[in-house]
């Protein structure tokens, strides 16, 4: 996805590979490297912990996982009354850190869904500079859809981004109307929520079908282009692909498109990028997918996350969705 006049980019090419192969590669720029240290027969998160059960031993210690150890009794109940406890106020608990997000990094941006409506302090349905709340587009990428908040539904834990192919009135690159094949929708934290250097991590199943393109990005607060991180460009048309890419502030584009790959749109993802100073890495749950030192920005950004249509054919689907059950920020 690209702000302002520019074009985004081609997305992934398919195959499918139910048995990942760990390797290794370095394409492009000596700057710019891509490792894929991925387990055969993925299923599931790296991060996911591996579980185990500790029993009290005799003297109110833990045994190991494993041990056989159990609490000894009690001692005979007296007949005097168990006094009932105080009541205490819940502790808000921090979600999970993403194992590439360091031990001492800080919750600075919590973007769950909750309630049946979007949260206006976090969110807004449009690019910055267009809020007018009547709808937008990004007319310098060529899309082919109208967004209206309409299409931003919040259910209890998840935002679903739904595309219809509906001919929708909007306004074209000229200021003037124009008639839209498509209706569609994104949120952004513009004007809300930019940060400097940190470690984004979302939850997400993407939108499938051939010409629907999912993409969460980073976009300068100043709304200068370059710079832009392109945390996730997926296009359906090609499931078994997904596109990373850096728009430099020196006019490079550092950008890798893994493949043959699963179809992210199958289940659920977490996908993650840690930006920090002279380095921009990737990841998909857990697993590091690409990486670049070129030029990386300190400038503050917003982020992005929208359904987009960028051809219209005969093999595009009268509708699809992406849902989002989160979006977190760590610094």
């Amino acid at each position: 996805m690209l702000s302002g006049r520019f074009r985004f980019g081609n997305v992934w090419s398919r195959g499918r590979a139910l048995t990942l192969v760990a390797l290794t590669a370095v394409i492009g720029l000596s700057s710019t490297a891509v490792i894929f240290p991925w387990a055969a027969a993925f299923s599931g998160p790296r991060d996911t912990p591996a579980l185990g059960v500790r029993l009290a031993t005799s003297d109110g210690g833990v045994s190991a996982p494993g041990s056989s150890a159990l609490v000894a009794p009690d001692s005979p109940a007296s007949s005097s009354p168990t006094p009932s406890p105080t009541p205490t106020a819940p502790v808000a608990v921090e979600p999970k850190k993403p194992a590439f997000v360091p031990a001492k990094a800080k919750l600075v941006f919590d973007g769950e869904f909750s309630g049946r409506s979007l949260n206006k302090t976090t969110w807004t349905t449009c690019l910055p500079w267009w809020e007018s709340g009547q709808g937008c587009t990004n007319e310098g990428d060529q899309s082919q859809n109208w967004d209206l908040p309409v299409n931003d539904v919040v259910t209890p834990g998840n935002l679903s981004i739904n595309m219809r192919r509906r001919n929708t009135m909007g306004v074209g690159p000229s200021g003037r109307p124009k008639e839209f094949n498509f209706t569609s929708g994104m949120v952004s934290t513009g004007h809300r929520f930019a940060f400097s250097y940190g470690y984004v991590a979302i939850r997400a199943k993407v939108a499938r079908g051939d010409d629907v393109a999912s993409a969460f990005c980073l976009f300068p607060a100043s709304l200068a282009w370059p710079p832009e991180i392109d945390i996730l460009e997926y296009s359906g048309s090609t499931p078994n692909q997904a596109t990373f890419t850096y728009h430099a502030p020196n006019g490079t584009r550092p950008r890798f498109a893994p493949g043959p790959f699963w179809d992210l749109a199958d289940g659920w993802h977490t996908f993650g990028l840690a930006w920090t100073p002279g380095s921009i890495v990737w990841y998909i749950d857990g697993y590091r997918v690409f990486s670049t030192n070129d030029d990386v920005t300190s400038l503050p950004m917003y982020l992005t996350l929208g359904v987009s249509v960028y051809s219209a054919t005969a093999l595009t689907p009268a509708a699809s969705s992406m849902d989002i059950s989160w979006a977190r920020i760590w610094q």
